[in-house]
Order: C-alpha cells, then sequence, then structure tokens
C-alpha cells in the first residue's frame, strides 16, 4: 500500500513539474491558460504534501541568509497599501496588491517542492516552446489561422502580429534555463533546447519586438559583463568586449531600420533620438512624470493611473498643430500603463511605494552579484540574465502589474535559484 501510494506521489509530481514547464508557453494561449497550468502545478504539489511523510523542508543558513531581503519585500508590500486609500479603483487596485503577494509565494512554494523534477520541467518548456514558435512562424508565413490552434478562436493576421510580442518578451526570460539545460542535458534534449533558442530569437526578429529585442540584448551581455568582472583572463575578457560592441552596433543598426514613421515626423518634439525610443513611448513618459508630480507622495493606486481623466487625451490634444499625426488611429498619452516599471511603480505608488521598491530591486540584483563572485555557479549567472532581461526590457514595455508577465518572470527566476539552492546543498 505505501510503495503504491509512492508511486502515485511521483507520478503527481511528475505532473506538477510538466505543468509547471508547460505555463511560460501557455501566455502564447492567454491568462487562462497559464493560469490552469500553474494551479495544476500547485495541486500537485499540495497533494505531495499531504500524502508524503518526507518534506523538503528550507534550511537554516538559508532562512537566516535571506531574512533581509524578506523582510524588505514584506516591507514593500507594506508601503504599497496608502495608494489604495486613495486610488482610482480601490477594488481593482487591491486585487492587484493582494495578487501582487500571493503569486510569488504560490510559485516558489511550487518551484521548491518540485526541485527534484527540474529537468523534467525543463523537457516540457522545451516542448512547448518548439510547438508556440512553430505555430507562430507558420502562422506569420502561411495561414494566420493556425495561430486559433492556441487561441481556440479564428484570429486574423494583425492579431497574430499583436499576439506574439507578449509571448515573446516571456519566452527570452526562458532563454538562459534553455541554454543551462542544454548544458547538462545529452542527445536529443540538448539539441532540442538550443532550437529552441532559435526559434524564440526568430520570433523576435519575425515580429518586429523591439522589447524583446532589448530582453535578448540584456540577457545576452549582462551575463558576459558579469563573467568580465570576475574573471582575470585578459583574452576571454577581449573577446567579451569585442562581442558586447558587435552587439550594441548591430542592434543600433536595426533599430534606426525599424523606425516608425510618426516618429520620424515628430523628430523635433522628442527629447531623445527617435530611432533609439519612439516618439509616442516618449511622450507617454513625459506625461507620467508630469502627471506624478500632481499626487507625488502616494500616486494615483496600483494599476489605476490609467483612469485619470487626462490620460485618455490624444497626443494631438497634448501637442496641438505642431504634432504630425499618421497614424489612422489616434495615440492616446496614457494607453493602459507609463510601459516603463519605474515611472508606473512611481506614478502608482508615488515616493512612499517607490523608495523601498526601487530598494529591494537594487538587493535582488546586489544579492545576485556577490553570490556569483563568491561561488562562480552558473545557476546564478543565468538568474542574473534574466533578472537583466526582465527589468532590462520592463523599462520599455509591459506593465509591471500584468499577471504573466509577473508569472512568467518568477517561474524563470525561482527555477534558476532552486537549482543553484539544491547544488549548494548537496555539497553543504
Amino acid at each position: 500500500m505505501h510503495s503504491s501510494l509512492t508511486r502515485l506521489t511521483n507520478k503527481v509530481s511528475i505532473l506538477g513539474a510538466a505543468s509547471l514547464g508547460l505555463a511560460v508557453p501557455a501566455v502564447a494561449s492567454g491568462r487562462a491558460t497559464l493560469a490552469i497550468f500553474l494551479s495544476l502545478a500547485l495541486l500537485s504539489v499540495i497533494y505531495q504534501t499531504i500524502t508524503t511523510t518526507k518534506r523538503i523542508g528550507f534550511q537554516r543558513s538559508f532562512i537566516s541568509e535571506y531574512f533581509g531581503l524578506f523582510t524588505l519585500c514584506c516591507l514593500t508590500c507594506l508601503l504599497f497599501t496608502p495608494n489604495i486609500i486613495f486610488s482610482y479603483d480601490t477594488g481593482s487596485s487591491l486585487e492587484t496588491w493582494i495578487r501582487h503577494i500571493l503569486l510569488p509565494i504560490a510559485i516558489f512554494f511550487v518551484c521548491w517542492h518540485l526541485q527534484n523534477c527540474t529537468f523534467i520541467q525543463g523537457k516540457l518548456l522545451t516542448i512547448g516552446i518548439l510547438f508556440v514558435s512553430t505555430v507562430g512562424i507558420t502562422a506569420f508565413y502561411i495561414e494566420p489561422n493556425i495561430y486559433s490552434l492556441l487561441k481556440f478562436t479564428p484570429v486574423t493576421f494583425l492579431q497574430v502580429y499583436q499576439g506574439f510580442k507578449p509571448p515573446s518578451n516571456a519566452f527570452v526570460l526562458a532563454i538562459p534555463l534553455l541554454i543551462f539545460f542544454a548544458f547538462n542535458y545529452s542527445g536529443i534534449w540538448r539539441l532540442l533546447s538550443l532550437c529552441a533558442v532559435i526559434c524564440i530569437v526568430s520570433l523576435i526578429f519575425i515580429f518586429d519586438a523591439k522589447a524583446s529585442m532589448v530582453a535578448l540584448i540584456a540577457a545576452a551581455l549582462a551575463p558576459i559583463a558579469l563573467y568580465i568582472f570576475s574573471s582575470t583572463t585578459w583574452k576571454i575578457n577581449l573577446i567579451a568586449i569585442i562581442l558586447i560592441t558587435l552587439a550594441i552596433l548591430g542592434v543600433g543598426e536595426w533599430l534606426v531600420q525599424k523606425q516608425y514613421m510618426t516618429s520620424v515626423a515628430n523628430q523635433d518634439l522628442a527629447y531623445l533620438p527617435v530611432w533609439l525610443i519612439d516618439f509616442h513611448r516618449q511622450t507617454i513618459w513625459q506625461f507620467a512624470l508630469e502627471l506624478w508630480q500632481q499626487s507625488p507622495w502616494v500616486g494615483y493606486g496600483i494599476n489605476a493611473s490609467n483612469l485619470h481623466p487626462m490620460a485618455t487625451q490624444t497626443l494631438i490634444n497634448y501637442y496641438g498643430p505642431s504634432y504630425i499625426p499618421l497614424a489612422d488611429v489616434p495615440a492616446q498619452l496614457l494607453p493602459g500603463h507609463p510601459h516603463n516599471w519605474v515611472l508606473e511603480i512611481l506614478l502608482d505608488t508615488g515616493v512612499i511605494g517607490f523608495v523601498p521598491f526601487i530598494s529591494l530591486v537594487c538587493v535582488i540584483f546586489w544579492k545576485n552579484i556577490t553570490e556569483y563572485w563568491k561561488t562562480r555557479h552558473p545557476a546564478l549567472l543565468v538568474l542574473f540574465s534574466i533578472n537583466a532581461a526582465y527589468w532590462g526590457s520592463g523599462l520599455f514595455n509591459f506593465s509591471y502589474w500584468a499577471a504573466w508577465w509577473q508569472a512568467s518572470y518568477y517561474i524563470c527566476a525561482f527555477t534558476s535559484l532552486i537549482i543553484y539552492l539544491n547544488v549548494r546543498k548537496e555539497l553543504s
């Protein structure tokens, strides 16, 4: 009886790891599909903890080492609460605040208890990304309606073009993990992991996903830079510097070729080169800063600043006759969010929430860097790459509060962190 229960528990754990691996590829289908896979993973872990007598507990050293970071997380969440009272949508702000706390806890809980099935998770992540990428490339070049395999509804080419930008950004967060798995797999799985990386890069170029390109460059250059500062071999440093320079020049040329005509026509109104940052995005940032000055301390509420009455005005209203509109659809001043997580936190939570949050992000990076300098463990290099991609691309696109974006980050980041902690536990 006991052995059969153990076998069942092991099968449920494998199911949970498979569900967790498919969660990031599920972003292409929508938030509901992502939630289904995360729920399956969570239920499997709950079943595992109920039916098994063997617990995967935390070491005292882990708790004491990360106690300061955990305390800062709690303080940040606490100081996010004042803006809820003054929010333009109290219910939505409260809901987002609760999710902002529960989501990382739930995903860390799942990743921790499935740590023995990490490579199964990696295999399903590889398969999922290969499938979604194949659908995306086929939908772009051959038949757009094949995208309905993921969306479960008929789609147009424009929906395909717009719909694949968010998942391509989420997939970039998985690239460091896929490369790590490729080095630890053998045979066909190594080849498939590398093919998945190539497919992700292809999606970025096919769908002109600029934010994903930023994430890709950050994911590539950040670990190289960290390795340079950690290495004493001048030849490796020189090669790395050359690679970084070539990558920056290549991306710069790509951005110049992908300029929007509206941005070029309004270069005189912009304060930065429009090939680097498009004109509409610069206007959003400028307006966000102006709006923040009207409520600097508590902001306008978590995920609610876009409900400000002035946010709905168009660029024509904002600039007057000096603005040259070339698009058919009038551009809104604050379309959903500020397209920059720094400005979004500042605008939504005010200085009271912004200061501890920025401090938290800095501590995360500093902890990641110093831990890598001490151990040189590749999983920490993977984590640093994921952090750079997430926080770097978030400076240009996507709302920080978006559940799919946060979930993708937590899954990838916690998986790499737990790989490192697991190895460290075995060595201690």
